[in-house]
């Protein structure tokens, strides 16, 4: 062989053997970094995974070795990093709560539940989780040794009231919530009945994600400690001062056998026992069936009701040629009369027209359909105007009460007495 090709032939060895120590060290380097990414973000990725980092690695450490490793193992450790949310509760829980009665927030609104980033607490509005199903259950709420809930899975899932003495549920209604744009609200849920309840109960909401998702966590929430009522116990609870639509059986003395008397009577509200009250008294005492003391007990606490409906209703007595009719509020007390297009206050009628009137109210109500309604006193003077004790000084004969006769009369021995009626004089006479 010539000089030239043993030197060709010597070139060639020497760049075999340089591509063999490249190969080894490329694969010497390649071990190193598979090694150093196992040590750091082995919980989180496999094998395969470091393999491609390492030779992306390999690739950019030709170019600028001491720059991209660094970035490199940050972006990828960044893109396996999970996901932290959590489930919050934004309203608080309207406390007691009434079994078999809807649960509504503070201020009679529903409750909303949202998803929120844990760090930032910002609503997850978009991707899967944004609308995740959403479990509402119910958990032990303050008792001894329990703080504030700790995030823990654990400690929530130990709290949770999976049936309360027979029942095979604890809550009845919509259970299951499905988040949109990462909320939803709890609109139809209540408390089942249970009549082995002889106790508050202090207790809590608690909300928790039914789907998994790979990569991310959301953490349970619950709402603050709520009291938990029997709603049979309470509905006989009673009141200081009653409003028009409350029960019955919250004013003084209204037991249960009563309440049932008076709902067959159809008096099942505060308003309805003052509308008899005020138009039949007698027919109230015979349902009641009690002492007079207990009596005066029930109907003095029920007329310390607030009127808030301010509307007043108008009757004309059908057998009157003049016209006259009485006015009188939502619960049957007489407000006035009216006589001739004219409205007469209560306080200018004498005693008898004031028991007319007071007998054409309970014809109103037997004919409900011939009453008129007015929004309230001013309403009916707009069509009615008020007379003033004025205009009766300077006649006072124009507005003799049309509900009764001109003259009362009555006989002794001896003696006829006459006695006039108007509302400024009387005159005896001894016949």
């Amino acid at each position: 062989m010539s000089a030239r090709g043993q030197l060709i032939q010597s070139e060639d060895n020497n760049t075999s053997e340089d591509d063999k120590l490249t190969t080894v060290s490329a694969i010497t380097k390649e071990k190193r970094a598979v090694r150093i990414m196992q040590r750091f973000l082995g919980p989180i990725a496999d094998d395969s995974v470091f393999r491609r980092v390492a030779n992306e690695i390999l690739k950019l450490e030709k170019e600028n070795p001491m720059h991209y490793i660094p970035c490199i193992l940050c972006r990828q450790r960044n893109a396996y990093e999970p996901r932290c949310l959590r489930l919050m509760f934004l309203q608080k829980v309207s406390s007691p709560v009434l079994t078999s009665c809807l649960i509504k927030g503070e201020g009679g609104n529903s409750i909303k539940v949202a998803l929120v980033d844990s760090q930032t607490e910002e609503v997850v509005k978009s991707g899967p989780e944004a609308t995740a199903e959403v479990e509402i259950l119910v958990l032990k709420g303050d008792y001894a040794g329990h703080e504030a809930f700790n995030g823990k899975s654990e400690d929530f899932n130990n709290r949770i009231v999976s049936k309360m003495e027979g029942k095979t549920s604890v809550l009845q209604g919509a259970t299951t919530l499905r988040l949109k744009e990462g909320i939803s609200s709890i609109d139809n849920l209540s408390f089942t009945q249970n009549s082995g309840w002889t106790r508050i109960l202090k207790l809590c909401l608690g909300a928790r994600a039914v789907n998994s998702f790979p990569g991310t966590t959301i953490e349970p929430a619950e709402t603050e400690s709520f009291d938990l009522k029997d709603n049979r116990v309470t509905a006989y609870a009673k009141k200081e001062v009653p409003s028009l639509l409350d029960k019955v059986s919250g004013l003084k003395h209204i037991g249960r056998g009563i309440t049932k008397r008076l709902n067959n009577g159809s008096i099942k509200t505060v308003k309805d026992l003052l509308v008899v009250l005020n138009t039949n008294p007698q027919r109230l005492q015979e349902i009641l069936k009690v002492s007079t003391k207990t009596w005066e007990e029930v109907t003095d606490h029920a007329k310390t009701c607030i009127i808030d409906d301010k509307a007043v209703h108008v009757y004309f007595d059908p057998d009157s040629q003049q016209k006259c009719g009485a006015v009188f509020d939502v619960i049957g007390q007489v407000k006035g009369s009216l006589k001739e297009s004219r409205y007469f206050p209560m306080n200018m009628l004498s005693d008898v027209e004031q028991k007319d009137a007071q007998r054409m109210v309970v014809r109103a109500f037997e004919h409900w359909e011939k009453v008129g309604t007015y929004k309230d006193v001013n309403s009916l003077l707009e069509e009615f105007p008020q007379t003033l004790a004025s205009t009766m000084t300077e006649n006072p004969n124009q507005f003799i009460s049309c509900y009764s006769p001109l003259f009362d009369t009555w006989e002794e021995p001896g003696y006829i007495y006459l006695v006039t009626k108007t509302w400024f004089f009387c005159t005896v006479l001894i016949l």
